[in-house]
Parts: C-alpha cells; structure tokens; sequence
C-alpha cells in the first residue's frame, strides 16, 4: 500500500465507483497520475472530463476509469491538518500573529 493516498470511509450503493469495485478501506493514490493527500486534491483533480484514478487495496492497485462530471458515490476519511513550511509571503498563515 502506497503512504500517500486518502482512505474511503463509505461507498453509496449502484454508484459508479460501487459499479466499478472499489469498497471500504480502499486507498484512492492518484487522479491522472496527480498523487491525492486529501480531499482538497480529490476535488481539484476532479474536474476534467475523463479521469483515470488508482487505487489500492492493501498492496494491490486498482486502476478505473470515472467521469469528472459524476458523483462517485465515494466518502473519505476526515482531512488531517498539518503546517506547512513554505513561509510564502502571499500565505495568510505565515502572516497571523
């Protein structure tokens, strides 16, 4: 299994990701080869028309093919906050007291 990746918490019955096998515990990797740490890459990512996904159960990768334009049917594990180190001078959070 990869150390990068989001886990699926929950799977929406008939839904396209469902249709395609990917369950519970299942790590989704990367969007169109964009590796995915959270959410917030999930719905960059997302937006194209056609989107090759991997994903991972266990040490096993499952690679589908998902529209962008559907709900995927897919709930993810809570986002994990951590800092970043970049100090960018437009980033608000170097900026706050």
């Amino acid at each position: 299994m990869p150390d990068r990746g989001i886990k699926i918490t929950h799977v929406a019955p008939s839904g396209p990701a469902q249709k395609a096998g990917i369950r519970p515990g299942d790590v989704l990797e990367s969007i169109n080869t964009h590796p995915v740490r959270d959410i917030l890459d999930v719905r960059f990512y997302s937006t194209q028309d056609r989107l090759h996904c991997r994903f991972y159960r266990g040490s096993n990768p499952i690679e589908i093919d998902l529209s962008g334009e559907a709900d995927w049917g897919l709930e993810f594990e809570p986002m994990r906050f951590h800092a970043c180190g970049n100090r960018c001078i437009f980033c608000f959070v170097d900026q706050n007291p």
